[in-house]
């Protein structure tokens, strides 16, 4: 014989709150899974974005010293030509004046990665 109200029991009447909370709970177990894992792929993504931003200022960084040292050569060849009477003081002038537009990048610790701005400026 089928229980009277609709077919539940009475150990049976608690089965939909019950199971509604555990699909709530899960779902919201769900939910904090995705937002960790878009948290994770968040930090990979600015740990990758950061790295590739260090390699160019590293390469950055090389072609602003070969590009000093190769003006302070320049420099030292143009300076010994004044003094032997072959070059102008003009080109001296010109030779000293681009040397001091190149920042002297011998002490790497100058640049801060924290303030890009400031590495492009002195490597451009």
């Amino acid at each position: 014989m089928a229980p009277r109200g609709g077919g539940t029991t009475a150990g049976g009447s608690r089965e939909g709150p019950d199971r509604r909370l555990n699909e709530a709970a899960r779902a919201d177990l769900l939910g904090n899974q995705y937002a960790v894992r878009a948290v994770q792929l968040e930090l990979i993504s600015a740990v990758a974005s950061t790295y590739f931003e260090l390699l160019e200022y590293r390469t950055d960084l090389d072609i602003s010293q070969r590009t000093y040292a190769l003006r302070d050569s320049m420099y030292l060849i143009i300076d010994a030509r004044f003094r032997a009477g072959i070059a102008a003081e003009i080109d001296l002038a010109e030779v000293a004046a681009a040397r001091r537009k190149i920042p002297n990048l011998r002490n790497a610790r100058e640049f801060h990665i924290k303030d890009p701005v400031t590495v492009r400026s002195a490597v451009a």
